[in-house]
């Protein structure tokens, strides 16, 4: 009974396993702590768009940029600095930076609700929306990192102030472990990625990884990233969802990168895992699709990069990837519930893939991706009508189940401190429906600095679909025979001290 206790408690929210975190703390303290970094914040795009164009030309057989956010140590190992500047106040116990970055965003909507994809999870209830975001950060005595961004947000709605992303960090040997409130990026995607992308708001995640990777001798180099995340849907019809993932990484060579990766979803419903048998269950997937209370929604995907640095040699392009995911979303297993009696030992089903090409010139960028979702995927009994969600967002790709797309975007560096970007997109969801939705998507956008610590970004995208959903879920259609023509602009001006 004490164990089960204990497993509930810590497993309910990430900030209630605080105490593993202290114990973690206490061994990095009294060891070596100058391990620990920061994380490039996600939202700082351009930056990750420079180590896309570096391993491009130039890839690197330490280091792959297929999960993201990525700490300064791992970026380190290819030599690219991507610092965020002096510290506030410091001395040799605390480095403090309260304000690292302010960043002002207006968003504009031709509908009075809005979803804007790929944007992690940024909705309004009215046609504007604005919102000043504060990031902070603080180490201490080299042993843990604090770091917050803080919103102050204003709509036709309601105003209001609060924690919107946190990370809480220590790092050891070649691992770190953190807890945050945060989006995760997992594959090569640009546009987006199968089992966790840019798409959705941020989420509690409990997180150990490997930063440093470690050597499989003749396989090349190795990582591994193990996490637990939380999904607060409020009052969606599957609150307090759960996933639990595990995924390994291997770089045979500089030029390819190779990973798989394995989640299981379960909770909502007042689902909670109160003994070790229940738990042994999620890590299994036992009772996948079997209608008990420990039901669970396995998804296992693999992903693999081409680097292209040998293009510089024939052609304008100083280097690109190919890339490619794979994921199916279930899995015929003889231990489980659902399979006993059948003699295949093991088979895919609900087959998704995603295909892109990357191409740049050093100022000049080009993506293309096709993708594919199966019908049966981010659905599930155990998570209901939310489906993989946070708030109406897919944590997945945005273009949901059941659907095709085929993306493209071109980024070119007119000059040194304005760049423009165009960007089109051919959607087609419910594909197994009568009346499935086309939707062509046209956005431009441009990014001026306006000082080596200033920006302005604006991009706008229409959406012209020839049927209108009119279905509030993120993953069922219910499509009328109503041409809709939507539009979105996101504005945001950014300071870095």
């Amino acid at each position: 009974m004490a164990f089960a206790a204990f497993t509930n408690v810590f497993l309910k929210k990430a900030t209630k396993s605080f105490f593993i975190f202290t114990l973690l703390i206490v061994f990095n303290t009294s060891t070596s702590a100058s391990h620990l970094s920061d994380e490039i914040a996600l939202k700082n795009t351009y930056q990750y768009r420079v180590l896309t164009r570096e391993l491009a030309s130039n890839p690197s057989d330490q280091f792959s940029d297929n999960v993201r956010p990525i700490a300064q140590r791992e970026i380190n190992l290819i030599n690219l600095k991507m610092s965020n500047g002096k510290r506030f106040y410091s001395n040799q116990y605390v480095q403090v930076q309260p304000v690292d970055s302010l960043r002002l965003q207006t968003l504009h909507n031709s509908a009075s609700n809005g979803l804007i994809s790929g944007n992690f999870g940024e909705t309004f209830a009215g046609h504007n929306y604005s919102s000043l975001n504060v990031d902070g950060s603080a180490f201490i005595n080299n042993a843990v990192l604090l770091s917050h961004e803080t919103r102050v947000q204003y709509d036709s709605a309601q105003s209001d102030v609060y924690l919107y992303r946190y990370r809480v960090k220590t790092a050891f040997s070649k691992l770190s472990f953190s807890m945050a409130k945060d989006s995760l990026i997992l594959g090569p995607g640009y546009f987006g990625n199968l089992i966790s992308s840019n798409n959705s708001q941020p989420y509690q995640i409990a997180m150990l990884k490997t930063e440093v990777p470690y050597s499989a001798g003749l396989l090349g180099q190795f990582r591994w990233y193990v996490w637990h995340s939380w999904f607060d849907n409020g009052s969606a019809n599957s609150p307090d969802a759960k996933m639990l993932g595990i995924r390994f990484a291997i770089k045979p060579s500089k030029y390819i990168d190779l990973s798989i990766t394995r989640t299981s979803s379960y909770g909502g419903n007042g689902q909670d895992i109160d003994s070790f048998d229940k738990l042994f269950n999620v890590i299994t997937a036992k009772d996948e699709n079997a209608k008990t209370n420990i039901d669970t929604d396995q998804l296992l995907g693999f992903d693999a990069s081409l680097y292209l640095p040998f293009l510089k040699k024939f052609s304008p392009f100083l280097g690109g990837k190919l890339y490619t995911e794979f994921l199916v979303n279930d899995v015929v297993l003889f231990w489980q519930t659902e399979d006993l009696g059948d003699k295949r030992i093991i088979r895919f089903l609900d087959q998704s893939s995603l295909f892109g090409l990357y191409l740049t010139t050093g100022k000049l960028d080009f993506h293309f991706e096709y993708v594919k979702t199966a019908n049966a995927i981010y659905g599930h009994q155990a998570t209901g009508a939310s489906g993989s969600s946070v708030n109406g967002y897919i944590i997945g790709h945005f273009i949901g189940r059941d659907s095709n797309a085929y993306l493209s975007e071109v980024y070119y560096e007119w000059i040194r401190n304005f760049h423009i970007s165009l960007n089109t997109g051919i959607i087609v969801k419910g594909q197994r429906l009568a009346n499935s939705q086309t939707t062509n998507t046209y956005g431009i956008g441009f990014k001026y600095f306006i000082t080596p610590k200033a920006q302005l970004e604006m991009k706008t995208t229409y959406l012209i679909s020839d049927r209108t959903d009119i279905n509030p879920s993120p993953i069922s259609y219910n499509f009328i025979e109503e041409s809709n023509t939507d539009w979105h602009s996101v504005i945001n001006l950014s300071y870095q001290f």
